[in-house]
Order: C-alpha cells, then sequence, then structure tokens
C-alpha cells in the first residue's frame, strides 16, 4: 500500500510543480511600454525608435512591449527652453496616465542631442531598481518600484556600474509622486556632470555640377566648386564660384551665331539647418562677375564683348553624409540679375539684331560631393 500511495505521490508533486511554475509564468506582469514625444522646436531631438533601442542595447535584452499590452509606461518629453537649451521631463505612468514617479533632465547646450545619454541612463536605470545606481532614475512608491522588480525577476541585471557614463548634463533632482506611505527619495547620482564637447567650427569645400536656366542661352551646364565655413552654432558662409562655358545662339544669316559664357563670385549666408527637414539650409546672398559674348560669322569682323555682371540669390542646399567628413551636396536656387545686357549685331544686310539679352531672373541646380573637417 504504501508502494502505490509513493508511486502516485511523485507524479502528482510533480504535475503541481509544473502547475503552480505556469501560473508564476502566466501572472508575470506586461513589459512596460514607452512613449516618447518631441514637442515643438525639438524635432531635431532622439527619437523614439533610436531611444529604445539604445537603452535595450544598454541593459542587453529586450525591455519594451506595444502600448496595447503594457500596463506600466515610461513617458517622456523633450522641447527647447526659453533662453537657450533643452529640457527632457520622464515619468512612470499607468495606462491612464496616472503618474508614479517623474525625473527632470535640463542642459544649456543649444544641440539637445547632448542629453540623449543621460536620458539611455535614466531609462535603463529605473527598469532595473535592483542597480547600484539606483539613485540616477527616477524616485517610484515603493509598491511600483516593487511592480517593475516582478516584471523582471527572473532575468539578472547586467548593468554594470562602471560601464555607465557620467551624467552628461546638470540634471534636477528626482521628485516622487504622492503616495499613501511614501519612501524617502533615492539620492541624487553622486557623479559630478560635466558637459558634452562643444560644437567646433568645420571647414569644407564642395564640388559640385550645375544646370542653370537664364543664366546663358538655352539651357547651360557649368561647375560649381565653394569653400563653406560652419560656425558651432551650424550657421555657415560660403565662397562660390560658378563656370559655365557657355552655348551658342543662331542669329538669322547663315554660319552666323554668338557664344555667350560666364563666370561668377559670390559671398552666400546659410542659415542653421531646419531640424524636421534634415539637415537643410536656407541661404541668400549675392554675387558678382562677367558675361562674355563672342560673335561667329558676321560682316566688319565685329568683336567679342565682356560685361560686368552682378545677382542677388536666394535657395537651399541638403548635405547628407556618406562618410566620416565626407558627404553629398544637392542644391537649387533662384537668382535675381542686377544688371541686364542686350547683345546686337549687324548682319550681312547692314541691319543691327538683337541676337541675346539677360533674362529677368534664373534657376539653377546642383549636385556633388564634399568633404569637411
Amino acid at each position: 500500500m504504501r508502494s502505490f500511495l509513493r508511486f502516485v505521490a511523485i507524479p502528482i508533486a510533480l504535475l503541481a510543480c509544473t502547475g503552480i511554475a505556469g501560473a508564476q509564468e502566466a501572472a508575470r506582469l506586461p513589459r512596460p511600454g514607452l512613449n516618447w514625444v518631441r514637442l515643438p522646436g525639438g524635432e531635431g531631438c532622439i527619437a523614439a525608435q533610436e531611444l529604445a533601442q539604445r537603452v535595450e542595447a544598454r541593459a542587453g535584452r529586450v525591455l519594451f512591449t506595444t502600448a496595447s499590452d503594457a500596463e506600466i509606461f515610461l513617458t517622456g518629453s523633450i522641447a527647447p527652453v526659453q533662453g537657450g537649451g533643452f529640457r527632457a521631463l520622464l515619468q512612470v505612468t499607468d495606462a491612464a496616465g496616472a503618474v508614479f514617479g517623474e525625473r527632470e533632465l535640463s542642459s544649456a547646450v543649444e544641440d539637445c542631442r547632448a542629453l540623449d545619454e543621460a536620458i539611455v541612463v535614466v531609462i535603463a536605470v529605473t527598469l532595473y531598481p535592483r542597480s547600484d545606481l539606483v539613485g540616477a532614475g527616477i524616485a517610484l512608491d515603493p509598491a511600483v518600484a516593487q511592480r517593475l522588480e516582478e516584471i523582471f525577476r527572473d532575468e539578472p541585471s547586467e548593468l554594470d556600474p562602471a560601464a555607465l557614463p557620467v551624467t552628461a548634463v546638470p540634471v534636477a533632482a528626482p521628485a516622487a509622486a504622492p503616495a499613501a506611505d511614501p519612501a524617502p527619495a533615492p539620492a541624487p547620482v553622486s557623479e559630478p556632470a560635466q558637459e558634452p564637447a562643444p560644437r567646433r567650427w568645420q571647414l569644407g569645400l564642395d564640388a559640385s555640377g550645375v544646370i542653370a536656366y537664364g543664366r546663358v542661352p538655352k539651357v547651360g551646364l557649368g561647375i560649381a566648386p565653394r569653400l563653406f565655413l560652419r560656425a558651432p552654432a551650424r550657421w555657415s558662409l560660403e565662397l562660390a564660384f560658378h563656370y559655365f562655358p557657355g552655348s551658342s545662339v543662331d542669329a538669322d544669316t547663315a554660319d552666323s551665331s554668338v557664344r555667350v559664357g560666364l563666370w561668377t563670385l559670390g559671398l552666400v549666408g546659410c542659415a542653421p539647418p531646419v531640424g524636421m527637414l534634415g539637415d537643410m539650409a536656407l541661404c541668400l546672398g549675392a554675387e558678382g562677375g562677367r558675361t562674355h559674348a563672342e560673335p561667329h560669322g558676321f560682316s566688319n569682323g565685329q568683336q567679342g564683348r565682356s560685361d560686368a555682371t552682378a545677382s542677388l540669390m536666394v535657395g537651399a542646399h541638403w548635405r547628407l553624409e556618406l562618410l566620416p567628413h565626407f558627404h553629398a551636396r544637392l542644391g537649387a536656387t533662384v537668382g535675381i540679375p542686377l544688371v541686364f545686357r542686350s547683345y546686337s549685331y549687324e548682319n550681312t544686310a547692314a541691319e543691327f539684331v538683337t541676337i541675346y539679352e539677360t533674362k529677368r531672373f534664373f534657376l539653377q541646380a546642383e549636385a556633388g560631393l564634399g568633404a569637411s573637417f
């Protein structure tokens, strides 16, 4: 009889243990979700997808689930502040938006990407309350901290305090939301804050091919090398040279034509790139140069002309990084000539005919490669 009971009891116990483990697995809370918003003026800051990838890369595992499956959310936003710099607000909330705890990060640096590493560290440490750097995370009510602990209770933490960077920007002290039995807020990170390395001046060279309407007769093809100097605040100055070898206009008599070419040297100022349109900058400038006209086939050996020219220009360009220090450049320009010329020549019937006149405006597009250092 005892042998029979022992024979029956062993599989029953194994089934009971399996059932308990399965129930514990089923009862495990879903992973948190990530709600990250770039407010107006912060379009160039870190995006939600990149932020999630960097936090998970630091932790060495998948941390977030979809919004429809999550019950706890790491909610954040970033926006510029009056007077310069950026402010990021990080919160732990439930699906209804109730705030369990929050923390602010701020920087006086004009580039909001200077806050990236600090945001990643705070989120990663918040999701692992057992880390030695828990004080760097968002201060939470003990019940919420325990809830986060239960989500990852079977996953060992891989956060190495020695590998985490020093907080890159000055941060506000953690603030916990009111709770029934609030626990003392953890001490802030003891490491000294340090400002990120400032942007430096950049000197670069572009070489582009140009196609233009209104520069020379018909559609003109040319080249446009340019030097540019970019300031730490991202505005830039450009010294641009344009050369069009020329195109011919036929006269009303056989074998008579005029070949018109152009070169200009201009100074262009460009505003800082517009964040929501990538590395696109709007530019305004002026140029001066010479227009050359060479007649062929006219009577009396009429000579060519070289006349001064000047224009105002407005345009935009995109610089797309290909490799470190190397980029592609695309540009579009509208120009208004300030000097208008008319080219007339005497034909074989002793009549003066106008062969070419300066257009009231010109359009041009550029594409090329460049480097900056």
